[in-house]
């Protein structure tokens, strides 16, 4: 509890697998723990493709690289961008999983915001 409410200031969810606590800013920021729950705060319709690219990078030992959105402990969905990295032995197993997932929701509207820039100019340009 000594470091809750600097989680709220983190714009990233931090994850690992096999480490007591490592879900607390997961906690924080979606109200459910990573563990059978993680599933719930996935959007309905990008869920079986976020499962999907987790079970090739599970196979491939390749890492996790995807941007989806996420139900915030307030219940609105946000983009986020996900990167899950292995760590491996010398030998290539994979000994543990570890990531984090980056809001980038001013990105997005930066982003939609550059496009509405760029059709208006298109259409000035035009005339």
């Amino acid at each position: 509890m000594r470091y809750h409410n600097w989680l709220g200031l983190l714009i990233q969810i931090v994850m690992f697998t096999g480490i007591t606590n490592a879900g607390t800013s997961y906690r924080y920021h979606t109200g459910t723990s990573e563990g059978l729950g993680w599933q719930s705060v996935h959007d309905p319709d990008m869920l079986p493709k976020v499962l999907e690219n987790w079970e090739v990078s599970l196979a491939t030992g390749q890492m996790f690289d995807m941007e989806f959105p996420l139900r915030g402990a307030d219940g609105i969905f946000r983009p986020f961008l996900t990167r899950v990295l292995p760590l491996k032995d010398a030998a290539g197993n994979v000994l543990q999983w570890f990531g984090a997932n980056t809001v980038v929701t001013e990105r997005k509207q930066m982003e939609d915001l550059l496009r509405e820039s760029e059709a208006h100019r298109r259409v000035i340009k035009a005339i």
